[in-house]
């Protein structure tokens, strides 16, 4: 299958920027990845940042929203539809299987990498920091809706419902930092200890 001019553009620079960062990625760089000229370059790209903000909407935007589909489809009781969520959006699940996934042709062995990206991106760019706000806004509202379903089941304490969806969110958040950002951490200890101590204080005893 012949793949596009823009196409290749966006292949080499996402390859790039996983290995070395937006800051550590020149121009010249993806042209010499891509082979491509520099008109044709700029024919697609006016600049980098229009570069950059194509290829977190094509490789990175729409991997979080297609698992937050998948985890809202998740149908388990409170701590292990957590336990999915953060299995989901850390790309963990792919890496420890070895699944064949759109990520394949990247060779990735590490998703921390693309996390980091999206993190340096954040800090950069104000879409990217629109669109993971966005993100989370929408995984607190599903937090919420598991919050107030473990109330009305009797599971989880009388309190308030945004409150808890806060707190777990925070938590949630908080793993995944961590995760991210100290390479010896296992994912799963580290979700299955805070997971569980955050739950020790919303349940109801019964």
């Amino acid at each position: 299958m012949t793949i596009s001019t823009k196409d290749k553009i966006l292949f080499s620079a996402f390859k790039l920027f996983l290995e070395k960062g937006f800051a550590g990625v020149s121009t010249s760089d993806i042209k010499r990845e891509a082979e491509v000229s520099t008109g044709n370059f700029y024919h697609h790209f006016k600049t980098k940042e229009d570069l950059i903000v194509t290829v977190m909407e094509k490789y990175i935007f729409d991997f979080f929203d297609s698992n937050l589909e998948a985890i809202r489809q998740f149908d388990g009781d409170f701590k292990d539809n957590l336990y999915y969520l953060l299995i989901k959006i850390s790309g963990y699940d792919i890496e420890m299987t070895n699944e064949t996934s759109f990520y394949s042709q990247f060779e990735i062995s590490d998703f921390r990498r693309i996390h980091l990206l999206y993190l340096e991106g954040i800090q950069k760019y104000e879409i990217m920091r629109d669109r993971y706000c966005a993100f989370n806004l929408k995984l607190l509202d599903y937090i919420g809706e598991m919050v107030v379903k473990g109330q009305s089941e009797g599971d989880i304490v009388d309190m308030d419902s945004d409150d808890l969806a806060k707190l777990v969110q925070s938590t949630i958040n908080g793993t995944f930092l961590m995760w991210v950002s100290v390479p010896d951490y296992d994912l799963v200890e580290l979700m299955k200890t805070n997971i569980d101590s955050m739950w020790e204080f919303i349940k109801v005893e019964k």
